[in-house]
C-alpha cells in the first residue's frame, strides 16, 4: 500500500492540503512528532484517511497563498522508514522520515537515483535526536545529553563555538543602566560557586563567601599583570626576572608596600634551603628588623635579630654589642688585653681608640694625640710624626706626602667648595710661595683656573708673564693666553691632518672653521651653514668687503689694484690687471691681453 502522502505540516502540527502535486513542510522538532502520528494514522485508518485528505485537499486548492518560510515537498516526495540511509532507487530531493530517532533525511545524488548511504543527507538546520524544544519560558535542547556546536559538527563541550576568523568574539551585554553582567561558575559536588562579574571593573566573586579574591578596574594599563610561560611574573612590564615590577611616575609613593593591620608583623621573608632571612616591622616594639633563622625555614621578627634599627634611628647590632661602648667610656690603662675587636670613644684623651689585638695599646682611630696618630688639639690638624706621609687607599708604596689609592669607579679626590668660601679653593705653590696653579672660589663648576697666575682675568688663564696693564676682554675671557713677549697658541696635527678652529653653537655645532693641512700647503676659512656669509670688517669694525653663500664679493668702497709695469707673459680667460699706463687689462684668450677701459696699452 502507498505510503506516499500529500499534506501540509506547519511547525505547530497543523495537517493541510496546499495543491495537488505538492506539498509545503515546515518543520523542526516541534513537528517531528506530528509527522510521526499522521504516518502512523494513515496505516491504520487508510481508507478514512483517503476520504480526510480529499476533503484537506478540496480546503488546500481555495487557499490563495503559502505559509510564510515553507518548503516544497513533491508528491510522492515523503517516505518513512526505520533506516532512510538504505532505501534505494529514490529521487533527488525526495524527504524519508526515520522512525528510530525521529529525523529527517533527504535524497541528495550525485547523480540519477540515490542507491547508496552517503547519498542521503540531513536537511540544512535539522539537529538530531530531537533537536531544540520551546517550552515556552524557556528555548532548551531536547535530549539533554546532547551538546551544541557553532561552526562545528563534533563539538568537544556542552557549547563549541569555532571560527576562521581574527579574532572570534562572543558578547554577553547588558543595557540596563549601570547593569552588570555576570557567569556564574558552579560544581554541585561543591558548596562553592564563583561568579565572572562586569560593570565598571572585572571582578571574580566567590558567591558563597560573597568576596572578590580577584578585580581589575577599567582603564587599567597594558601588563597590568602578566605572567610568562615559565611561571615569570610582571607588574606593570614584561618580566625579565621571576618577579618584576616596573614604576614609571615621578610621584614619590613607594612602589611596594607591606602593610599589616592587625597584631602581626609587617615583614619579607628571604629563604633558601634550611635558611632564612626576615625585614620588616616588628609590631611588638615598632622597630625595623633584620632576623635569621638557621635550618628552620621561616625567620621572625624579634628572634636571631641581626640589626635593629628604631625610629630615632639609632642601630643596634648585637653580634657586635660586646665591642662597642657607644657615647663616653673612661679608659684608666688603656690595655687591649681580652678586648680584640673592641672600639670605644676615649674621653680622658679625647679620641676613638680600637683593638686590633689582644693584647697591648690600642690603635687610635681620631682625635687626641698618640704615635703616629693626628692631633687636632690646635688648628690646622697635623700627623704627629712630621716625618710620616698619609696613605688613603690600599697602597702599600708612597712617594709623596699624600697618596690616594681609590678603587677604578671611585673619584680620587673631591674639593668641595665651602658655601661662603672667599678664598681660592685650590692652590699649588713653588718652594717660595709663588702661586703655580689655582682654582679660584666661585661656587659653581664655572669657578676660573689660573695656571702661573694667582688672579686669572677668565675661566682658564695660562700666565706666563705679565703683557702689562691690561685684563682679558670679558667677551673673549673663556681662554686668556698670556706672556710679556709673543705669546700664541698651537694646535699640532700630522701633515696629512687637518689643525683646525671650529666655531659652533646648539644649533650648528659646525658653523665655521679656520684648518690648515700640512701637505695641501692651503690655510682655509670657512663657513658651513646654508646661506651663510663672510664678512671683513676694518678699522671701528666697518663693514668693508661680504662673500655671500653664491660667491658673490661685494665691496663696499675703493677697489685698489697695484698696476703692472708690464703684462704677464702668460694668462688666462677672466685674468685681470691694471697696466702703469693706465690700461685696464683683461685676458680675453690664451695669453692675449685686451685693454677693457683707459688710453694706455696691455704690453
Amino acid at each position: 500500500m502507498q505510503t506516499e502522502q500529500q499534506v501540509f505540516l506547519t511547525d505547530r502540527g497543523i495537517v493541510n492540503v496546499w495543491e495537488p502535486g505538492a506539498v509545503r513542510l515546515m518543520s523542526r522538532a516541534d513537528c517531528r512528532q506530528v509527522l510521526r502520528r499522521i504516518f502512523l494514522k494513515e496505516l491504520a485508518l487508510l481508507f478514512a484517511a483517503g476520504v480526510v485528505l480529499a476533503l484537506i485537499g478540496a480546503v488546500l486548492l481555495s487557499m490563495t497563498a503559502a505559509p510564510a518560510h515553507s518548503q516544497v515537498i513533491r508528491h510522492k516526495a515523503l517516505f518513512h522508514a526505520t533506516d532512510c540511509t538504505s532505501l534505494t532507487g529514490k529521487k533527488a530531493n525526495q524527504f524519508c522520515f526515520q522512525i528510530v530517532d525521529n529525523t529527517w533525511w533527504v535524497c541528495k545524488p550525485s547523480s540519477g537515483d540515490c542507491d547508496t548511504p552517503g547519498e542521503w543527507v540531513e536537511p540544512p538546520g535539522t539537529a538530531t535526536s530531537g533537536g531544540w524544544t520551546d517550552d515556552g519560558a524557556a528555548v532548551r535542547l531536547t535530549t539533554i545529553s546532547d551538546s551544541v556546536g557553532i561552526g562545528t559538527s563534533s563539538p568537544l563541550g556542552k557549547l563549541h563555538v569555532n571560527s576562521s576568523t581574527d579574532p572570534i568574539t562572543l558578547q554577553v551585554q547588558t543595557t540596563a543602566t549601570n547593569g552588570r553582567v555576570d557567569i556564574t561558575l558552579k560544581n554541585d559536588a561543591q558548596t562553592t560557586s564563583w561568579r565572572l562579574a562586569a560593570d565598571d571593573s572585572f571582578n571574580l566573586f566567590d558567591t558563597t563567601a560573597g568576596t572578590f579574591p580577584f578585580s581589575v578596574a577599567a582603564a587599567a594599563p597594558t601588563d597590568s599583570i602578566r605572567v610568562l610561560a615559565s611561571g615569570s611574573v610582571g607588574f606593570r612590564v614584561p618580566p625579565v626576572t621571576d618577579h618584576h615590577i616596573q614604576e614609571s611616575t615621578t610621584d614619590t609613593v613607594p612602589t611596594v608596600e607591606v602593610e599589616q593591620l592587625s597584631t602581626g608583623d609587617a615583614a619579607l621573608q628571604f629563604s633558601i634551603v634550611g635558611d632564612a632571612y626576615a625585614l620588616g616591622i616588628d609590631n611588638t616594639d615598632d622597630k625595623f628588623k633584620i632576623s635569621y633563622a638557621a635550618g628552620a625555614g621561616t625567620a621572625v621578627l624579634g628572634t636571631g635579630d641581626l640589626v635593629t634599627i628604631d625610629p630615632s634611628g639609632d642601630v643596634t647590632i648585637p653580634i657586635l654589642t660586646s665591642k662597642i661602648d657607644r657615647n663616653t667610656v673612661a679608659v684608666s690603662d688603656d690595655d687591649c688585653t681580652g678586648d680584640q675587636g673592641r672600639w670605644w670613644y676615649d674621653t680622658t684623651d679625647g679620641r676613638f681608640e680600637f683593638c686590633n689585638a689582644g693584647a697591648g695599646a690600642p690603635a687610635i682611630l681620631a682625635g687626641g694625640g698618640g704615635a703616629g696618630a693626628f692631633a687636632d688639639a690646635a688648628d690646622p690638624v697635623v700627623l704627629h710624626s712630621v716625618g710620616k706621609d698619609v696613605v688613603i687607599g690600599p697602597a702599600q708604596v708612597n712617594t709623596s706626602k699624600l697618596t690616594v689609592d681609590g678603587d677604578a669607579d671611585q673619584v680620587q679626590v673631591t674639593i668641595q667648595e665651602n658655601a661662603t668660601q672667599n678664598e681660592d679653593v685650590f692652590v699649588i705653590e713653588d718652594s717660595g710661595g709663588t702661586e703655580l696653579f689655582v682654582i679660584e672660589a666661585g661656587g659653581s663648576i664655572g669657578s676660573d683656573v689660573g695656571i702661573g697666575i694667582a688672579a686669572p682675568d677668565g675661566t682658564l688663564h695660562v700666565h706666563t708673564a705679565s703683557a702689562g696693564a691690561v685684563t682679558a676682554n670679558a667677551a673673549a675671557a673663556d681662554l686668556v693666553v698670556e706672556d710679556s713677549t709673543d705669546a700664541g697658541i698651537s694646535i699640532l696635527a700630522p701633515d696629512a691632518d687637518f689643525a683646525s678652529l671650529v666655531f659652533g653653537s646648539p644649533s650648528d655645532d659646525l658653523g665655521a672653521t679656520l684648518s690648515w693641512r700640512h701637505i695641501d700647503g692651503v690655510l682655509t676659512l670657512s663657513t658651513n651653514n646654508s646661506g651663510a656669509e663672510l664678512r671683513v670688517r676694518t678699522a671701528n669694525n666697518v663693514l668693508a668687503i661680504t662673500i655671500d653663500s653664491s660667491q658673490t664679493v661685494t665691496i663696499e668702497d675703493l677697489f685698489a689694484i697695484n698696476p703692472k709695469a708690464s703684462a704677464p707673459a702668460t694668462c688666462s680667460i677672466g685674468d685681470f690687471y691694471v697696466d702703469t699706463s693706465g690700461a685696464a687689462c683683461a685676458c680675453s684668450a690664451a695669453n692675449t691681453w685686451s685693454n677693457m677701459h683707459g688710453t694706455g696699452t696691455c704690453v
